[in-house]
């Protein structure tokens, strides 16, 4: 029985080494730096995946979508700034399409007990198909125990 289990450790071990990882060390799916850790990814046909994050960037609070490729490759020259602005997003989705797009929605956080739910379509290029602050799809408001 101990030989076995040494055997097995052995084997594990060195599965290990010798793995080959599907991607490269360097390749980078968002930015580690002021990160609000709000995401979602997307599956692409041939392997690939989009990612849509919500990140602090120059002073904003951005909604960002990114395509890499199967072996982990940038597809888009840089980051596609869905929405910038003060107001945290929070809540966000994001659902593929038939022509090869992606829709994209989020929360908005306006102003304290105040929330909007926002939408976007963008092509399989990562172009903003609808308007430039996505489509209000409602704006609701609450209220906060005290």
């Amino acid at each position: 029985m101990r030989s076995t289990v040494t055997c097995v450790a052995l084997l594990a071990a060195l599965s290990l080494v010798w793995a080959d990882p599907a991607w490269p060390r360097e390749a980078v799916a968002r930015e580690g730096q002021s990160l609000l850790y709000e995401g979602a990814s997307g599956r692409e046909p041939g392997g690939g995946v989009v990612l849509a994050w919500a990140q602090s960037r120059q002073g904003e609070n951005c909604l960002l979508v990114n395509k890499l490729g199967p072996a982990g490759q940038a597809l888009w020259p840089e980051p596609v700034l869905v929405k910038g602005g003060q107001d945290i997003k929070s809540g966000v989705k994001l659902a593929g399409t038939a022509d090869g797009g992606h829709f994209l929605s989020w929360l908005e956080d306006t102003h304290p007990g105040r929330q909007r739910l926002r939408a976007q379509k963008l092509g399989a290029d990562g172009a903003l198909l609808w308007n430039q602050e996505g489509v209000l799809v409602c704006e609701a408001f609450y209220s906060t125990p005290e």
